[in-house]
């Protein structure tokens, strides 16, 4: 393994799932997305064997310098196995991690946690934070909408889990300038993207302006010798997904959201 880079790894996982009967009950858009529960608990095997300190949202903006050797654990959307598998895997360990939910989906999809299961993994130490209102592509939104998108998203999770929201991930990674500064207007301090690589100090309000996390993603297709590199900064695998994520952005800046997406699901399974 090359000499590794310095920086925080924030790690974005999805579903987790059980047997195959558990992995087959996931929507198909989101399955490549789903991590086995075994490889979850191999990874955080990984993380304590390591001494790799798993950090929470609130370390964040209180970390300076001390960064190496330390990863954020994130999920995106508010799949049911945030509360039923990665909830109590966690708390047996001592451990924490981000849940960002999209705050419809959590009252329309019954495949998805409800406020009652999210408001005590909050009571529990996880933090709940904010994945958008309906989980459209903000940077297609006018600018008064993204910002009912952030603003009403943050209240409504509030409201529901008795949790302060002062961190997003954007639905599908996708964001522009105008994100960045409607979401500070609606009181965010962490902006978190699908943007691949490490982060380094100063993050949120401690700063002198917006964290905005890169994150590596896990799939189901990511190998656990892939998640010791991402995990420990592993310099040469940082530079050739760096080099992926920047492709990706010209593509979609050329092809539009829609266009990339459709082709994105299509070619990703």
């Amino acid at each position: 393994m090359a000499k590794d880079m310095k920086g925080l790894s924030v790690m974005m996982y999805h579903a987790l799932y059980d047997g195959t009967d558990e992995l087959d009950a996931i929507e198909a858009e989101d399955r490549p997305y789903a991590v086995s529960v075994s490889e979850f608990k191999r990874h955080l095997d990984f993380l304590q064997q390591e001494r790799v300190e798993v950090i929470s949202l609130a370390d964040v903006e209180h970390i300076h310098d001390n960064y190496h050797n330390r990863v954020m654990l994130t999920f995106d959307d508010g799949h049911k196995s945030f509360y039923h598998h990665a909830f109590p895997i966690l708390a047996d360990r001592g451990l924490t991690a981000c849940f960002f939910v999209t705050s419809d989906l959590v009252e329309q999809r019954e495949d998805f946690c409800d406020w009652h299961e999210l408001r005590e993994m909050h009571y529990h130490g996880m933090a709940i934070q904010s994945h958008g209102k309906t989980h459209q592509f903000l940077n297609d939104m006018p600018v008064e909408r993204q910002y009912q998108e952030l603003e009403r998203s943050k209240s409504i999770i509030e409201e529901k889990t008795d949790n302060r929201v002062y961190a997003i991930s954007f639905p599908g990674g996708r964001y522009d300038a105008n994100t960045i500064k409607l979401g500070r207007r609606a009181e965010y301090t962490q902006f978190y993207t699908s943007e691949f690589g490490l982060n380094r100090p100063p993050f949120g309000s401690g700063g002198n302006g917006p964290s905005i996390m890169r994150r590596m993603p896990l799939r189901q297709n990511t190998t656990f010798e892939q998640f010791t590199r991402f995990a420990l900064g592993d310099t040469l695998t940082m530079f050739r997904n760096r080099a992926i994520t920047q492709t990706k952005t010209t593509l979609k800046k050329v092809l539009g959201n829609r266009l990339y997406h459709e082709l994105y699901k299509r070619y990703s399974r």
